[in-house]
This record gives C-alpha cells, sequence and structure tokens, in this order.
C-alpha cells in the first residue's frame, strides 16, 4: 500500500513514517499544502494521512483533489468527534482526533483503503439508503458513519448498546441530518435497552 504522510511536526513524521512503513511498506512525507500536491501530481496513493493544520495550503483543497481522484483521506484534527464537524461538506474519508495510540492510525488506513469502491445498501423498511463513492446521494460519509448506520441496520434489538454513545450520537446526529437533506424516509435512534437502530421517520 502507498501511503502519503503531511504534517507540520517533524517529530510526528519521523516517528510515523518508521511506523507505517514497517506496517504497509511504501510511505511519502511532506511538510507543507504545497510540497503534497507537487506529490500528488507525480504519482499515485492509496490513502493519504494529512494534518489538517498544514501550512500554506488549506486542507480542504488537498481533500478535495484527493476526492477527484478517489484517494480516500484521513484527516488530523485538534478536537473531538462533533456532529459539525462530521457535517461538514468536505469529502474527507475520516476525521481522527490527535492524540492517538499508534495502532489505531494503522488500523483506520487499513479501512479506508478501497473504501471509494464500495457500495452498500440497508433495507429501512420502507425503502433502501445506500452509499457510493463515500457518499449517501450527493452527501460525504465518513468511516465512523458508515459504522455507525452499519451497526444500527443490523442491530436485532436485543439488548446491549454495541457502541460507544457519545460516538454513536455524534454519528447519529450528522447522519439524521444527511439522511433528511437527501429525502431519505428513515433516521438512526437510540432506544435504551436496544442500543441504535435505523428506523422510519415518518
Amino acid at each position: 500500500m502507498r501511503i502519503l504522510l503531511a504534517s507540520p511536526d517533524r517529530d510526528f513524521l519521523e516517528a510515523y513514517e518508521k511506523l507505517l512503513c514497517d506496517e504497509f511498506g511504501y510511505v511519502k512525507t511532506a511538510f507543507d499544502g504545497t510540497a503534497v500536491l507537487s506529490l500528488l501530481k507525480e504519482q499515485d496513493f492509496d490513502v493519504c494521512v494529512i494534518d489538517s493544520k498544514l501550512p500554506r495550503v488549506n486542507y480542504r483543497t488537498i481533500v478535495s483533489r484527493l476526492d477527484a481522484k478517489k484517494i480516500p483521506s484521513v484527516i488530523l484534527v485538534y478536537k473531538g468527534m462533533s456532529p459539525a464537524l462530521l457535517c461538514l461538506k468536505d469529502p474527507v474519508t475520516e476525521y481522527m482526533p490527535l492524540p492517538f495510540p499508534p495502532g489505531e492510525l494503522k488500523s483506520v488506513i487499513t479501512r479506508a483503503d478501497g473504501s471509494y469502491g464500495e457500495t452498500v445498501s440497508y433495507d429501512t423498511g420502507t425503502g433502501n439508503i445506500s452509499y457510493k463513492n463515500n457518499r449517501i446521494g450527493n452527501s460525504p460519509v465518513t468511516l465512523s458513519e458508515k459504522q455507525l448506520l452499519k451497526f444500527a441496520a443490523e442491530n436485532s434489538g436485543d439488548g446491549g448498546d454495541g457502541t460507544d454513545i457519545q460516538y454513536g450520537m455524534s454519528c447519529t446526529e450528522s447522519l439524521n441530518r444527511k439522511f433528511a437533506e437527501e429525502g431519505c424516509q428513515a433516521k438512526i435512534k437510540y432506544i435504551n435497552g436496544k442500543g441504535f437502530m435505523l428506523v422510519d421517520s415518518r
């Protein structure tokens, strides 16, 4: 797998370049957005990990470029996962709040690889909700949102929450906004004793 890792923190780059190279075999690094755009012109990557505070070029510009080439983007952010963050229109494959355990980044990269090729559909009872190319309709969805949607759609309601409540609530709010924007007649609801479930919104 070919990874592009971009951060203004040289210590971070040095540590994670070795870690990711040991895991995936090929890693290129960049210190600023201009270098990222130059590398994207020269070669393709399977996944790009980009610090949201990358200087010289706004990360959103880079994300748009990656989306056009169907290259998954993992964006490192300095705040927790929130509905406001997830509802941004940027086609980000996954946000990763700093700091995080090293193994978590490797796991997210593995899940992000090939995500543009996934097409999944869930029956809501009154229709289907599907995503393709990391979008529900025109709305970008992250790996976290897709994971919560899968759990809610497959949850039989036999007890147990099955996911972190705070994380689940953030994804629920953002997904329900996107469902409404796309005209989907469904929503995700948290039900005590049953957890997150996909239900009819009518």
